[in-house]
């Protein structure tokens, strides 16, 4: 899978730099690393297409994140998160959840900052395959995550 060309609404706009932005300080926090391919060894991974997600509330603490279309079906295959196992619901009936919301004196809530981004994938065998480009100019970089990816199902 390769992504497609650069959205029209982030040029206009003028948020492709603001995009990249996102990407540089991932790469900063090591949360994704360049990688080099060849073109012998380009079939041997998958490239996910991604896009900007943009929030306006005062609150949050990224207001521009990437998030990747692994549910993207391509040549009639499976998707990614078809493909993947996807394990067992760990959040619970909701039901259940509202219950004990409203039945405990005291909650705790928390917005943990890249909560997906924070599980690292310690050994280079761990290491996805599934890359994804950044054009900058003229020029495509690849790179892949040294985490798991918001959008896969995991």
């Amino acid at each position: 899978m390769c992504p497609g060309p650069i959205s029209a609404d982030l040029i206009t706009k003028n948020r492709y730099a603001e995009y990249l932005e996102a990407f540089w300080q991932q790469q900063r926090d090591s949360i994704i690393e360049e990688i080099f391919v060849s073109p012998q060894e380009f079939d041997q991974y998958v490239w996910i297409p991604h896009r900007p997600v943009y929030k306006t509330y005062p609150m949050v603490t990224m207001k521009i994140r990437p998030v990747f279309n692994c549910s993207l079906k391509t040549g009639g295959g499976l998707s990614l998160n078809k493909a993947a196992y996807s394990g067992v619901n760990l959040t619970g009936n909701i039901l259940k959840l509202l219950l004990a919301f409203r039945a405990n004196q005291y909650i705790l809530l928390a917005d943990i900052r890249r909560v997906f981004l924070m599980i690292w994938l310690k050994l280079e065998a761990d290491r996805n395959r599934f890359c994804f480009f950044l054009r900058e100019g003229k020029r495509l970089r690849c790179f892949r995550y040294t985490t798991l990816i918001f959008g896969f199902t995991s």
